[in-house]
Formats: C-alpha cells, sequence, structure tokens
C-alpha cells in the first residue's frame, strides 16, 4: 500500500482529497470492521509518507534533491554579463584564440562576428555598437571581430560558414562554432532593426 502511494507521487493531479483511496473506503463486510478501523487509521501515516516522499527538497535540514542540487549550482555557475557590449579584434588561427578569450574572461556573453568593408549591414551594426546605441540592449556581450576576406578559409577550418553577412555564431568553449547561428540582414535604416531579435534569440540560448 505504501508503495502504490508513493508510486503517484509523480502524478499529482491524480490525488484528490475525497477520493475513493481516502474518505471513501469501505471495507469488504460487516464483519471486517476491526480491519476496516484498523486501514483508516493508517491513512493518516500513509498521507504523511506521500508528502513527505513528494516535499524532501523543503524539509529543514534535509539536502535537495539531486535535480534541484544540479539546477542550483548550474545557477551559481552561469556568471551574468555585465558592462558595455564591444568589439575584439580577431586574430588567427580562430578557435585557439576564441578559446583564450573565452578563458579570460567567462563572464561575458561571447559571439564571433564576421563581416566586410562592403556590407552595408554590417557597417551599420559596427557603427550602432560602437556608438552605444545597443549599450541597453547587449550588455556585457563580446563580439569577436573577424573581417570576412581577410579570415574567411580560417573561419571556415574552425566551422564558421554561411552564405550571408554579418554572421553572427556562439562559439564552444574550444573555439570552434557551435552551430547556432544568425546570418544576413537587409540594406538601408532598418538593418540594425532587423538584425537584434535575432540577436537577442541567439544569446538567449548561450549556454544550453
Amino acid at each position: 500500500m505504501r508503495q502504490a502511494a508513493i508510486g503517484n507521487c509523480g502524478h499529482v493531479a491524480d490525488i484528490h482529497p475525497h477520493g475513493a483511496g481516502v474518505s471513501g473506503f469501505h471495507g469488504p463486510s460487516d464483519g471486517a470492521y476491526a480491519t476496516h478501523r484498523a486501514m483508516r487509521a493508517s491513512i493518516p501515516v500513509l498521507a504523511a509518507l506521500l508528502l513527505a516522499g513528494c516535499n524532501a527538497s523543503e524539509q529543514p535540514g534535509k539536502a535537495p534533491s539531486p535535480t534541484v542540487m544540479t539546477t542550483a549550482v548550474h545557477a551559481a555557475a552561469r556568471p551574468v554579463a555585465q558592462g558595455k557590449p564591444r568589439l575584439v579584434p580577431g586574430a588567427l588561427p580562430v578557435a585557439p584564440f576564441v578559446a583564450e578569450q573565452l578563458l579570460a574572461d567567462p563572464s561575458a556573453h561571447t559571439i564571433v562576428y564576421v563581416g566586410a568593408s562592403w556590407c552595408e549591414p554590417c557597417q551599420r551594426f559596427h557603427r550602432a555598437l560602437q556608438n552605444g546605441e545597443l549599450d541597453a540592449a547587449l550588455p556585457g556581450t563580446r563580439f569577436i571581430d573577424y573581417d570576412y576576406d581577410l579570415a574567411n578559409a580560417a573561419l571556415e577550418a574552425d566551422g564558421y560558414h554561411s552564405q550571408l553577412i554579418p554572421l553572427f555564431a556562439l562559439p564552444t568553449s574550444d573555439g570552434k562554432s557551435s552551430g547556432r547561428t544568425i546570418e544576413g540582414s537587409i540594406k538601408g535604416d532598418g538593418a540594425v532593426d532587423n538584425i537584434m531579435p535575432r540577436l537577442r534569440q541567439l544569446l538567449a540560448t548561450a549556454g544550453q
């Protein structure tokens, strides 16, 4: 009977205060009244066991469950990005340099950014970033800046490839591309506005 109660712990919706398993219990016959009373008397004990099994992490002095503990560790280990967004000139080879940047400042959200002097959306994003227009939207974000014309072969060797630029890519801890990227934008005044919702969505996946 105890095993059945604990087995329902993962299905809270199935537990009702007036279900047949509690106040609706009836003995098999009038002759089994003593057994009936004994089983009814044991119900509060079973209820207490059920609550203890479901809420052990909330009891004082009890260690959190492995799931709760893991979540707490991840939450504590995940740094909060602060400060203004910034451009860091990239160096070759790509992956070792990016990995070095990640180790040097793990609190920063890091994006490998690939642009070009002839790319209008790239230049508009550059100017908006340097002029402080994106400070509130991208706090603490570090853009490791590569020129497509100068570093394309090295970038592709480490997984940073795209059909369009600008390219924004999340790196892995070894400096290579994670495969999570956004690329391209429209020309004209709406270029940065076109990039930003997609870029924020990309940054939201960092660390996952």
